[in-house]
């Protein structure tokens, strides 16, 4: 399972990137807790590359983790 950390766009890039690797290791770490084996999840920070559709690169529900099947 692959879950993607996303940020806003309102800092620089490399720390976009950084925030959302954290905020994807953040999930990572909660679904471990839950009794996830942890190699089945890999976590990765996209930064702010891709808004949600419809939205401005600032706003803030651009922060997020999405969950997907790779």
């Amino acid at each position: 399972v692959r879950l993607e950390g996303h940020a806003d766009a309102s800092g620089n890039a490399v720390a976009n990137r950084e925030l959302s690797q954290r905020r994807a290791e953040a999930a990572r770490q909660y679904m471990v807790d839950k009794g996830v084996a942890p190699g089945l999840l890999d976590a990765v920070g996209v930064g702010a590359d891709r808004p949600k559709a419809g939205l401005s690169p600032q706003a803030p529900e651009n922060r997020r983790v999405e969950i997907s099947r790779e």
